[in-house]
């Protein structure tokens, strides 16, 4: 094998890495990647419909029989996402540091806040239920006017804490999704409870590394937890604004059929390219509801 097949590979595998490392729900939703046609473009999810009924025995007599009924969701995979970059020798030779390879990471990332983009919308678009939703009040973080995260005082972080904790305690618990429980939270909102977690010494106010805050931000609710930053920051006085969404692991499916980089050589061009190409797409659960989104 020549160096010319080793380099792209490695950094293939590098930016698919990369990829599913900044992708929020590329692992918190779950992937029926698997399940996609190498010739379609459709996944079709059945379900069952039937409700069990838990009733009494008695010795000797017979027992009745439930026919299982199914219905059935598609997933279309109908997004078609790509980017490209090139790169002349003489631009390459003449640039320090090296810029092909800090460009197509970038590339990745922004792939990856495309995707997020997409999926959150479709499991938790503008039209959530009423019964689906928690408000906290545009006052709840301050006076009106106010627009800074510094401005929300130890007593309003701690208001929020205990109304997300209302909120699993009863809604999330009540609701019985029979799945994982897991999360996203705005930059804001983490930062409001690591505000909490500092006054009361339970927390340290040296993490400012994103991976260790949602480590400890998932032990202190008790459910895994991820930061989205597509969700809005800057606005917490701001009624409708997303904080948290709290949904189960099966509250939506996803899944790509193509995930691909390529490298090579221009035919007619000193130079190098690279290029990306995703197609993908998601639907929400075929089992109902399984979000709750807490706004302000």
């Amino acid at each position: 094998m020549t160096i010319a097949n080793v380099v792209p590979t490695i950094w293939s595998a590098r930016l698919l890495d990369t990829f599913e490392r900044t992708a929020v729900y590329a692992d918190m939703l779950t992937d029926v990647s698997a399940e996609v046609a190498s010739d379609g473009n459709k996944v079709e999810l059945g379900r069952i419909t039937t409700d069990p009924t838990i009733g009494d025995y008695t010795k000797g007599t017979d027992i009745t029989f439930q026919t299982l009924a199914d219905a059935k969701t598609t997933l279309s995979i109908d997004q078609e996402k790509y980017w490209a970059l090139s790169l002349d020798d003489i631009d390459a030779a003449q640039a320090k540091p090296a810029l092909m390879e800090p460009a197509v990471g970038k590339a990745a990332r922004k792939l990856a806040r495309v995707f997020d983009d997409y999926v959150a919308g479709v499991l938790a678009p503008s039209s959530v239920a009423a019964a689906n939703k928690t408000a906290m009040g545009s006052t709840a973080f301050g006076a009106s006017s106010a627009d800074d995260l510094g401005d929300v005082t130890d007593a309003q972080a701690k208001a929020f804490v205990l109304k997300i904790n209302e909120v699993l305690a009863t809604k999330i618990q009540q609701a019985n999704w029979d799945a994982e429980v897991r999360g996203t939270i705005s930059t804001d909102a983490a930062g409001i409870i690591r505000q909490h977690l500092i006054a009361t010494g339970a927390g340290s106010d040296g993490l400012q590394d994103s991976v260790l805050l949602e480590g400890q931000l998932s032990r202190f609710l008790g459910i895994r937890l991820r930061i989205d930053t597509n969700m809005a920051s800057g606005v917490l006085r701001t009624a409708g604004t997303p904080l948290l969404r709290i949904f189960a692991s099966d509250a939506a499916y996803w899944a790509a059929q193509i995930n691909r980089v390529e490298f090579g050589r221009h035919e007619k061009q000193f130079g190098d390219f690279a290029k990306g190409l995703m197609v993908y797409g998601a639907v929400k659960s075929p089992y109902g509801e399984k979000l709750h989104v807490i706004e302000v």
